[in-house]
């Protein structure tokens, strides 16, 4: 008997070999498994590759960024399963590949030319599955006090008795963080724009539809460090992951250049 997927000698009766069997057993979705390592198993590397990014994934260490995982390209649809990346299936999320892969190159140019076209990423399938954003819903109390003062973030008259704007104040009242949060506000604002940039893309951000992909967000430049914030999109924060403020462009950078044909550059996952 020879494993389904790798081919390699197994037990009597047994479809796979122990190797590829912790991947598949006793999981609802193991055909579909079975099917993506199949398509993931390289003989000449003796391992698996990442469908994303070509490398060889790792079938031990489960908290690696390299680790074997499995990813739904068109999220919601189990007919299909890839094996690829823990990180890069964190970075995708709920994005089909065909979105993730449309974003990736719209940073890439971004990185060039210092414009994000944003009009070229069609996120609709993502923007149908994730769940609203809950940052800034909330109804506002009224300003402790009668005092009018310039808003702390944008300059514009504040609610009477508050620190800042209207318009403001949702993105710091009752948040985490406040102090971190309206410094990393007030870096964003744009007078020229009259609102806030996103500090990954340069793209002016919405800030009335919480469902929007391209909404205010708040993002740790570090992740799990406390007062290093930056104002982001949304879709933005979900893509950057567990990546830090210096890692993630390296990434995008290194993904963009994959799909041009080049061999992606493993040593980014290390920073």
């Amino acid at each position: 008997m020879v494993c389904y997927v790798c081919e390699k000698e197994t037990k009597p009766r047994a479809a796979y070999c122990l190797r590829c069997r912790k991947f598949i057993y006793h999981k609802p979705d193991h055909a579909a498994r079975a099917a993506a390592l199949k398509e993931a198993w390289d003989p000449v590397l003796d391992g698996f590759r990442c469908l994303y990014t070509g490398i060889k994934l790792d079938e031990s260490n489960p908290g690696s960024r390299r680790y074997l995982t499995f990813d739904h390209p068109v999220p919601g649809d189990s007919s299909r399963l890839v094996a690829c990346c823990r990180l890069v299936n964190e970075m995708k999320s709920d994005m089909t590949s065909e979105e993730f892969f449309a974003f990736i190159r719209a940073f890439a140019v971004y990185r060039r030319t210092g414009v994000f076209p944003k009009d070229a990423v069609d996120l609709g399938h993502w923007m149908r599955t994730v769940k609203p954003s809950r940052q800034g819903a909330a109804p506002l109390p009224p300003g402790k006090g009668t005092a009018v003062v310039a808003c702390g973030i944008c300059g514009k008259p504040s609610v009477p008795g508050s620190t800042y704007c209207p318009r403001c104040r949702k993105f710091v009242h009752g948040k985490y963080e406040r102090r971190a949060r309206r410094v990393a506000l007030k870096r964003a604002w744009s007078p020229e724009l009259d609102g806030f940039v996103c500090e990954n893309t340069g793209v002016r951000l919405d800030e009335n539809n919480p469902k929007d992909p391209w909404y205010v967000s708040v993002d740790h430049r570090f992740p799990g460090k406390k007062g290093h914030l930056a104002v982001c999109a949304r879709v933005v924060n979900t893509v950057k992951a567990t990546l830090t403020a210096e890692q993630f462009p390296k990434v995008m950078e290194a993904l963009a250049r994959h799909l041009e044909g080049e061999p992606f550059d493993e040593s980014v996952l290390d920073g």
